[in-house]
């Protein structure tokens, strides 16, 4: 009877010490869990930490302008950073070939006859045949807060509503490059548009080129109006048949356009400043758009 107590309690001081085994190994393995999860933790919290820029995919623009398969991405990637003439002459006839119309926002800031005039923005609608322009100064109008502008229409005019002390007129005729004109623009409106903003960047460029004076870069990439741009850069000696030291200029990596462009003095003023944004292509505008009628004008 001693023999089989003494038995009993071996059997019970065995089974304490294996559950106790079995217990401190599984508090071990819990606490190497717990420890491997808030390390875990600890790296997630970090990453989530990090400041990220982060941009909304954009709306579709109506009618997006298609890419030109015979240049591969890595062929506009080496325009974009080592050939801005080969870029502007690309965009151009890309352009040409696959945009019809298109409307948006223009801001707008130049410097005149040494003189920086105010901000301005304008709501823009513009076709490209025939040439056809309607401008609605909603920010800082000069003499006139609505322009309307088609080729071969009204004599050549430029039909507006002035603003000042004869804004009781509804509209009245002007020469687009008339001096009254020019005095408050460094282009007249018969040379809006993306296209012709292409076309003067190129003209200076290839001037640069052609006098031994060209300098450019690429400087980057940039959100501007949440689509993805590229900067690239151009600077001028100071010459009389250069107008300005600097120009930095914003290119839009899907639709090839300088959506951004920002000219400085040699001495650091700016000269002149254009941005479009809100630019939604091919949106189908008519001829009919483009009256005075259909304007109020």
């Amino acid at each position: 009877m001693h023999k089989r107590h003494v038995l009993q309690k071996t059997s019970t001081l065995i089974t304490s010490i294996v559950l106790a085994i079995v217990l401190f190994s599984c508090s071990s393995h819990k606490a190497e869990t717990f420890g491997n999860n808030e390390q875990m933790f600890k790296q997630q919290s970090a990453i989530k930490d990090e400041p990220v820029e982060y941009k909304e995919t954009p709306e579709p623009h109506a009618a997006p302008v298609s890419q030109d398969p015979n240049i591969p991405s890595d062929g506009i990637e080496e325009l974009i950073r080592n050939d801005h003439i080969g870029l502007f002459k690309h965009a151009i006839a890309k352009h040409q070939k696959n945009v019809t119309d298109y409307t948006g926002t223009f801001h707008k800031q130049e410097r005149i006859d040494g003189k920086l005039h105010d901000k301005q923005l304008i709501a823009f609608k513009f076709k490209e045949e025939p040439y056809s322009l309607l401008m609605t100064w909603k920010e800082n109008p000069g003499r006139a807060d609505k322009l309307l502008y088609v080729k071969g229409q009204h004599d050549g005019k430029m039909i507006i509503h002035p603003t000042g002390i004869m804004r009781w007129k509804k509209s009245v005729r002007r020469d687009p490059a008339g001096k009254d004109v020019l005095k408050e623009n460094l282009n007249p409106c018969t040379e809006f548009g993306l296209g012709n903003a292409m076309k003067r960047i190129l003209r200076d460029y290839q001037l640069a080129k052609d006098n031994g004076d060209l300098k450019a870069a690429y400087l980057g990439e940039k959100i501007i109006d949440e689509r993805p741009c590229a900067l690239i850069e151009r600077i001028f000696p100071e010459k009389e048949i250069y107008a300005y030291k600097r120009l930095v200029t914003a290119i839009d990596r899907e639709y090839l356009v300088p959506v951004h462009m920002e000219a400085t003095l040699w001495n650091g003023d700016l000269h002149s400043r254009y941005v479009f944004e809100d630019l939604r292509f091919n949106v189908g505008l008519e001829d009919k758009s483009f009256t005075p009628k259909a304007n109020n004008l």
